[in-house]
């Protein structure tokens, strides 16, 4: 059912951040469930953990979270820039793991749910992992306009500081979720210790798919996808730990030429860094993907094992 390879990359350039769009990969991922009630608070943080490849360093901080407020559906909202974001934390220890859900809307956005919920229980059993709502998804805050990737990711370093959650962290993404979590690591890198890439949006691919990304996504979430397409750089990740899992089966009938071109670019994502794995799981679509549960469990083990070794 399940087979991978681990691929060993040579240098460090690649085009990370350039013309990334998903077209209608970027689909929300509740499969079932619904959120549950008893969720314990988020692991706050009196120090930041800053990693390089030859050094680490420690910088004492006194960062107060902000408070919070309990609402009726299970989950937990604190206000960033403005605007209450929705999240639930469970577990305790660090490295803190973070969930970020692909696109999509209406009720079938819930990353507390069904999907990601098996996932928040197994890695709450052995570290802090928590999943959220990006502004206009779930129980955040309706958006008041449209945004770029490079907004999303503020929003989600805003939400890590308000917490008060100890960096840096695992990420973990599906999809458009990838883009964050790579966009993060660029941009943010004292934030991220590592990330799992699952059937992640790959940077080039508005340019080499068939299936072209629209301007404006639209609702929940208003990405201007061509916008963000304009402001992205060319960068690399060096050598942070990273996963790739890649859906080894088609969806919602894609034709051959496609699943193959998405095959080559799920390879190419590991050459991001020069500490990359790789696992393909045959007979597994795109959206299945948020029921490999164990797979995405054993990948964020394994980075974590190379961000402590």
């Amino acid at each position: 059912m399940v087979s991978g390879d681990t691929l060993s990359t040579e240098g460090n350039g690649v085009r990370l951040l350039s013309r990334l769009a998903i077209g209608f990969l970027f689909v929300a991922a509740a499969c079932g469930g619904a959120p549950t009630s008893d969720l314990p608070t988020s692991t706050l943080a009196s120090t930041t953990t800053t990693q390089t490849s030859t050094t680490t360093t420690s910088t004492t901080t006194t960062t107060e979270p902000r408070p919070t407020t309990t609402v009726d559906r299970g989950y937990e909202t604190v206000e960033v820039a403005g605007s209450q974001m929705a999240y639930e934390c469970r577990g305790s220890g660090t490295p803190v793991v973070i969930l970020d859900n692909g696109l999509g809307g209406g009720d079938t956005y819930d990353p507390a749910w069904g999907g990601y919920g098996a996932t928040l229980r197994a890695i709450s059993e052995f570290t802090t992992v928590c999943v959220y709502g990006r502004g206009g998804a779930w129980g955040s805050d309706p958006r008041s306009e449209s945004v770029t990737v490079f907004d999303q990711v503020a929003e989600l370093a805003g939400l890590i500081q308000a917490l008060g959650l100890e960096t840096p962290l695992v990420h973990v993404g599906l999809s458009w979720g990838g883009i964050i979590g790579q966009t993060l690591a660029a941009t943010r890198p004292e934030l991220v210790a590592g990330l799992v890439l699952v059937d992640s949006s790959h940077p080039d691919q508005d340019e080499r798919l068939s299936q072209p990304a629209p301007a404006d996504y639209g609702q929940p979430e208003y990405v201007l996808l061509a916008s963000s397409f304009s402001e992205l750089e060319v960068v690399d990740l060096g050598s942070l730990p990273i996963y790739v899992l890649t859906a080894g089966s088609a969806w919602l009938g894609i034709d051959e030429v496609y699943t193959e071109a998405w095959g080559e670019l799920q390879h190419e994502l590991v050459s991001m860094s020069t500490d990359s794995k790789h696992l393909t799981l045959e007979g597994v679509s795109h959206l299945g993907m948020l029921r490999a549960f164990s797979e995405i469990t054993a990948a964020v083990l394994d980075v974590i094992s190379r961000i402590e070794g």
